[in-house]
């Protein structure tokens, strides 16, 4: 109204609003869930994993076609759907993400790292027994190899154990903790989680068997059955079995070598005496170790007429 009392117009504007966004998206991305690896080193998978991408911004939201990603050195693409990585070794993924404000989001690398290869392992014994019985303690020794993500460790365990022991490639089997026959898994875990697995055989025996012979009667010229017998407390079997017959002046007059035979049962051999007198004869065994024994048995034959 103006002093003359007369209305003038007054301009008027529609209220506005202004919309400042300074914060760029944050892309994540995963593979088979696991967020990806920050070296081409530092994580494995231990097959094909499916990478999944997702783009947050809290203010104006992440633009139309964002993410955008690149495998290696490959073109670049615009994230729509998750993709499948298959390739063994490391994978080389950056990726990045702009809002609607324009902010944009530092480019992004991370890796899949695949191996699906178990690591080669091989188990040595020292020393070597062709028969697997051992008279001294044994050393294992594992040698593993993996040629994509390396070995991460190296365990061991009893065949019956419920709980693995970790190696750092040697380990001695000692007796008698170990004595007798034993059965050990060994294994090779890469760092991807494959695993090589090798079953060994340690059978150690250091104490040799004892051997036992029965006394005789006989009749010269007349068969006599000479009864023999090996005991062990671990080898189940004796071998290199012999049977000497000396007379008076300990000279011996026969000799008879055997096969191998179980411990603990008696056993019989023939020997015809061609003269009386009297006579001895002893019995030699090793156990499976090779260990001499640690008794050996000398019993009289009373040869007569």
């Amino acid at each position: 109204i103006s002093q003359e009392g007369t209305i003038s117009a007054v301009a008027t504007q529609s209220p506005g609003w202004v919309n400042l966004d300074k914060s760029a998206p944050v892309t994540t991305a995963t593979a088979d869930g696991r967020v990806l690896a920050s070296s081409p080193t530092s994580a494995w998978w231990d097959a094909s994993a499916t990478v999944t991408m997702v783009a947050t911004d809290t203010l104006s939201g992440v633009a139309a076609n964002y993410p955008t990603y690149r495998v290696n050195e490959g073109n670049l693409s615009i994230y729509e759907f998750p993709f499948v990585i298959e390739k063994q070794g490391s994978t080389k993924i950056t990726y990045q993400s702009v809002d609607k404000a324009g902010n944009v989001e530092g480019t992004v690398t991370g890796y899949v790292n695949i191996d699906e290869t178990a690591p080669s392992l091989e188990v040595k014994t020292t020393p070597k027994k062709a028969s697997g019985w051992y008279s001294t303690d044994v050393t294992v020794e594992l040698v593993a190899t993996d040629a994509v993500s390396g070995v991460d460790h190296l365990q061991y365990r009893e065949s019956n154990a419920t709980t693995w022991t970790a190696t750092t490639g040697t380990f001695v089997l000692t007796s008698p903790a170990n004595a007798g026959a034993h059965s050990y898994r060994c294994q090779a875990i890469d760092k991807a989680g494959n695993v090589a697995q090798q079953d060994i055989t340690v059978n150690i025996d250091k104490v040799g068997p004892t051997t036992l012979v029965q006394q005789k009667t006989a009749r010269v010229n007349r068969p006599v059955k000479l009864s023999y017998k090996a005991t062990d407390g671990i080898s189940p079997q004796v071998i290199k079995v012999s049977i000497k017959v000396r007379n008076s002046r300990n000279a011996v007059v026969t000799s008879f070598y055997l096969d191998p035979k179980l411990v603990g049962k008696w056993y019989t051999v023939t020997w015809v005496p061609r003269s009386v007198g009297t006579f001895t004869y002893s019995l030699f065994a090793r156990d499976l170790a090779l260990n001499a024994p640690v008794k050996i048995g000398v019993a009289k034959i009373i040869v007569r007429r």
